[in-house]
């Protein structure tokens, strides 16, 4: 009985009934939870083997909590306003994170550091761990608000303004993002003083393209 299982949301069973010359036959169809394993009023969770109802294995029930949807959180950047003035390179990020799981995050935590980079400014709800890192480094958190699985659209969290320091080393930005029921993420995103301009282009001429880490790239 579906009484009988502790569950926020009830399944919709059908019921089809198949008639024959000695009377019907009716098929339950039960479709396939979103968040298994689901636990009866006993405390116990079951599986079905044949006709019997068998209590689960602790291993069994730690594969099926392995199977529920879970978000799934990345870094996404927009590069803006670059200016080189005389053998300075500045730069504006524009720091956006997406939910490309199939459940809403909560509880997040992003941290990002800048190698061959100075952070001149910062806009948003930032805290900057430098002297903690020893290099430039902030910190974003979000605890009461939360981030839904839309795909490829992703939420503004703030923008910070940077200058390159050696032109002849790429800037690079390693980052850890981690949120309830995800595991914890590290990437990295890698561009050179040519690419700069080029994503200074980009913007120029209309919506600034975002980029991610290469394992995540869209």
């Amino acid at each position: 009985m579906i009484s009988n299982i502790f569950c926020e949301i009830r399944p919709f069973i059908k019921v089809h009934e198949i008639r024959c010359d000695d009377g019907s036959i009716f098929v339950v169809e039960i479709p396939q939870g979103e968040n298994p394993p689901y636990q009866a009023k006993d405390g116990k969770y079951y599986r079905r083997v044949n006709v019997i109802n068998l209590p689960m294995l602790h291993y069994e029930i730690q594969d099926l909590f392995g199977k529920r949807k879970k978000p799934l959180l990345r870094l996404l950047m927009s590069v803006e306003k670059v200016e080189k003035i005389n053998s300075n390179i500045t730069f504006t990020l524009r720091l956006y994170i997406v939910n490309k799981g199939k459940s809403i995050a909560k509880y997040t935590r992003l941290s990002a550091s800048f190698h061959n980079a100075e952070i001149i400014s910062t806009e948003g709800n930032f805290k900057r761990l430098d002297k903690l890192r020893g290099y430039p480094s902030i910190q974003f958190d979000e605890f009461f608000g939360v981030f839904y699985p839309v795909g490829s659209r992703s939420t503004y969290i703030g923008t910070i303004r940077l200058k390159m320091r050696d032109q002849e080393k790429p800037v690079t930005i390693e980052y850890d993002i981690i949120c309830e029921n995800m595991d914890f993420h590290q990437g990295k995103i890698i561009f050179s003083a040519k690419d700069l301009e080029g994503f200074g282009t980009i913007s120029k001429k209309g919506s600034p393209m975002l980029i991610s880490d290469t394992e995540d790239a869209f």
